[in-house]
């Protein structure tokens, strides 16, 4: 590491003091009785729900839909004895799943699509409190090998292919996501590849590329839903994103990956990027695809987007040392305010990115210390149950972190109870509970 980079110590000690400042909020519950008057010594539960915070995870069908598992044979058996653990883990971390949409998985065959996989997806994300976000619309990888080399028919297909995904997941449909990835990796990536989409891509360059995804994927919202996304450490895409925001297209936050597989990277390094480019593009950042190994680093190789990857195990060693830096990261990431989420890629290694020990859990679906430390993190040391009592003004006050809740508020003598379900965020939050019938 340069010397001119701080520490560890001195970084994590500022997002401590940023987590503290940023992601809490001073409530004050006012309660009053049936006569409309203060109730003084009234009793006030606050029971949180979800975080404010967006805290993610790339679940597909690895999570949510064990049918579909079953029936097209890619979750391994052992995965599916264990299925309804599996779950349960998931949502005692996560508020936020990543859907996958991308063309080649979606569209195999022309004209037959999974539209109604992702949306049993979908349905048991929301039925369980998950907001949900599509991931992604445009990428040159990914896509289904019948697709046309001329332009025009290329064009049209994409235009129909996005009308259907609006149709089923925009704002108006019936299971409408919560943001959507619009554009994938704009710069390098088209290099890589020969296929129409990726052509299209290099003529069109970064910028135009951007200005392109963002004209077709217009219909889902894109000022307040759409997520521009690339690996970190790119100017090229900066620019890119600079140029196109810069025009007057509006995009909800900037997306950023940190696959850590050749090895795990120094927190100056989170903070850097971060800083960067929230300064170049005034909007949150999303980090998008975030994995930390608990095995040996590997350099892959990669030809037309596959790779040969050997057997890739988890070691004992190796589970501590992922454990320690994805409770280093997680801390960095939610103390500094530019940052509105952090998405793990992926749960477990049973169903991982490249077969890579990513997960936080391990193939057997076992929970490696790297869950434990996240789960410490989320839902004790950042999660808060408050009990209080109104004073003479029937006002208490807590700092809580910022998120939903269950409000639960009731007389001295517990004669008269109501419930309601609250929202905190911001710096303040003011609550009012009527014990009136």
């Amino acid at each position: 590491m340069a010397e001119s980079q701080p520490t560890d110590e001195v970084l994590l000690q500022e997002a401590r003091a940023g987590i503290e400042r940023h992601r809490k909020s001073d409530v004050t519950v006012r309660v009053t009785g049936p006569d409309g008057r203060p109730a003084p010594g009234a009793r006030i539960a606050l029971r949180m729900k979800r975080h404010r915070f967006l805290f993610g995870c790339a679940l597909f069908e690895a999570l949510a839909d064990q049918d579909d598992g079953r029936r097209a044979g890619r979750i391994p058996a052992e995965t599916l004895q264990h299925w309804d653990d599996l779950r349960r883990r998931a949502l005692e971390l996560f508020n936020v799943a990543t859907l996958p949409v991308y063309w080649g998985h979606y569209e195999p065959e022309q004209g037959r699509t999974r539209a109604e996989e992702v949306k049993r997806l979908h349905a048991w994300c929301t039925q369980h409190g998950l907001r949900t976000k599509g991931h992604p619309v445009v990428w040159c990888q990914a896509v289904p090998d019948w697709l046309p080399a001329d332009r025009d028919a290329l064009q049209r297909l994409m235009q129909k292919r996005l009308a259907e995904l609006v149709e089923a997941f925009g704002p108006q449909s019936d299971h409408p996501l919560d943001f959507v990835d619009f554009l994938n990796e704009p710069t390098v990536q088209p290099q890589n590849f020969d296929n129409p989409l990726a052509l299209w891509m290099r003529d069109l360059g970064p910028a135009g590329t951007v200005d392109m995804a963002y004209d077709l994927c217009c219909a889902f919202d894109l000022p307040a839903r759409g997520i521009l996304n690339h690996f970190m450490r790119d100017d090229e895409f900066l620019q890119a994103a600079r140029t196109s925001t810069g025009g007057g297209r509006t995009i909800r936050a900037i997306g950023l990956q940190s696959h850590q597989h050749s090895g795990t990277r120094p927190l100056w390094m989170f903070q850097e990027e971060t800083d960067r480019f929230a300064a170049g593009l005034g909007v949150p950042v999303h980090w998008t695809e975030n994995s930390v190994l608990s095995g040996e680093s590997r350099h892959i190789k990669f030809v037309q987007g596959k790779a040969d990857v050997p057997p890739w195990p988890s070691t004992p060693q190796a589970e501590e040392r992922q454990a320690r830096a994805l409770a280093d990261q997680y801390t960095l990431l939610f103390g500094h305010p530019a940052v509105e989420a952090l998405t793990q890629w992926n749960f477990t290694d049973a169903c991982s990115w490249l077969g890579a020990p990513s997960g936080l859990l391990d193939k057997d679906l076992r929970p490696k210390p790297a869950y434990h430390a996240v789960h410490q993190l989320i839902r004790d040391q950042w999660w808060t149950d408050a009990d209080l009592v109104a004073d003479a003004d029937g006002r208490a006050t807590a700092r809580v972190f910022r998120g939903d809740y269950d409000l639960c508020a009731a007389d001295r003598a517990g004669r008269v109870e109501r419930r309601l379900s609250a929202t905190v965020d911001g710096p303040q939050t003011s609550l009012a509970v009527s014990l009136a019938p």
